[in-house]
């Protein structure tokens, strides 16, 4: 029985592995670092976000870093974001010297409360980032008036939601600028990569012109990411071959890690002013075409989900407004006993997500070095308990859904 997965590792494509080795054929290894498909991507971003301006990154944690920038955030400014988020987003923060301070979420949608932000509004706060939290858009008209009213800039965090809409507008064609990742497990995924989207001309020629490319045995870790990734999805069930690639791919380091031991730490700046290089700006082009497809996958998935299992479990599956259009990069189940879910569906060869298992994530994170005061937002603190991921990805059809199901089904009836 194949082994079913919320990991986005052992999902990449044979396209995807092709594309990413044929940069190391002999006519195609000047073009790995440079090239024309950075401007191409800007290109294709901004007309798909309908903003005037896009900039490509290394990631997008350096995108939000060099956006803050040129709003010339200064050390001790204060900018509000959400708690259940990544160490990425306070990374970028700090490391401007300025301050991040946490609101709490809403329960059903698991975003930013608009009623939560105007307490922590002082003479030092600067701007509100608003992440849009799996896909589901946040509540841009509250928190956009309340931005208005004290005078402060509306960022968008548009990592997890590329496609997504707010009354029938591009998520990311809000705010002041957004920002939007290609990790490789977000929507779409050239292993690394990140983009800044705005309509502000001033913002944008203060953005950096010729960033540092990132040395090229991070370049070619990336490149052998989608390699390793189809291995070991072709050898999961191979008598563990799968698993001892991904290890041996990890200790050996031929794969970037997706948050490195500084950043957990707080304090690794450096990866925030690489570029992305022309070879992932090329892999993310090609993963644009698959975008629309991607996402209405999940929905479905998401659909199915929450028919099959809302009457035993609480699925996170907010009501979208007629004119919203919510991806569902994750599609998220509640459980109060998480650890002996996670174990038994492994024990059944179903393998379920875990973002985010920690308020500020990942797991190893240390969020004390991220300002995050334990106690401020008892809501996000409570999910972040309780939070498992569905597999909803394009390596997961229809019937091995339907298999996730059963099993979540007959667990529920033993307990």
């Amino acid at each position: 029985m194949k082994t079913i997965t919320a990991s986005f590792f052992t999902t990449v494509s044979l396209r995807q592995a092709l594309q990413a080795m044929s940069f190391f054929w002999p006519w195609k290894l000047n073009q790995i670092k440079k090239g024309n498909q950075n401007k191409l991507l800007e290109q294709k971003m901004s007309k798909l976000i309908q903003t005037k301006y896009a900039a490509t990154f290394y990631n997008a944690r350096g995108a939000l870093y060099h956006g803050l920038k040129a709003l010339d955030i200064n050390p001790d400014d204060e900018i509000i974001i959400q708690a259940f988020t990544c160490i990425s987003v306070p990374n970028a923060i700090m490391a401007l010297g300025a301050k991040a301070v946490y609101a709490d979420i809403e329960e059903n949608s698991l975003n930013l409360d608009p009623n939560k932000i105007e307490p922590l509004i002082t003479e030092k706060t600067k701007a509100i980032i608003l992440q849009h939290t799996f896909g589901t858009p946040a509540n841009i008209k509250k928190i956009g008036e309340l931005a208005q009213k004290y005078g402060l800039f509306l960022i968008e965090d548009c990592a997890h939601s590329l496609g997504a809409k707010y009354q029938n507008q591009p998520i990311g064609s809000f705010g002041k600028f957004s920002v939007f990742s290609f990790g490789r497990d977000k929507v779409i995924s050239s292993v690394n990569g990140g983009v800044l989207c705005t309509n502000d001309p001033d913002l944008y020629q203060k953005l950096p012109k010729n960033p540092t490319l990132p040395p090229g045995w991070i370049i070619c870790q990336n490149l052998f990411y989608n390699k390793i990734g189809y291995l070991s999805r072709l050898t999961y069930d191979f008598f563990g071959l799968g698993k001892i690639i991904i290890y041996l791919a990890k200790k050996l380091k031929l794969i970037p890690e997706i948050i490195s031991a500084q950043e957990n730490n707080c304090s690794d700046a450096k990866i925030l002013n690489y570029a992305m290089p022309n070879c992932l700006a090329e892999l993310a082009i090609t993963e644009l075409r698959h975008l629309n497809e991607a996402n209405e996958h999940r929905r479905q998935l998401a659909e199915l989900y929450n028919e099959t299992l809302s009457d035993n479990y609480e699925i996170i599956y907010p009501k979208e407004d007629e004119n919203d259009y919510q991806i569902f990069l994750r599609t998220i189940l509640r459980v109060s006993n998480r650890e002996a879910v996670w174990n038994y569906c492994k024990k059944n060869k179903v393998i379920l997500g875990n973002w985010y298992d920690q308020i500020i994530a990942p797991k190893n994170a240390d969020w004390n070095k991220s300002g995050y005061q334990l106690g401020s937002c008892p809501r996000a603190e409570k999910i972040a308990q309780e939070v498992v991921n569905l597999p909803n990805h394009l390596g997961v059809n229809i019937k091995q859904a339907k298999r996730v199901i059963a099993l979540l089904k007959k667990w529920h009836d033993e307990n």
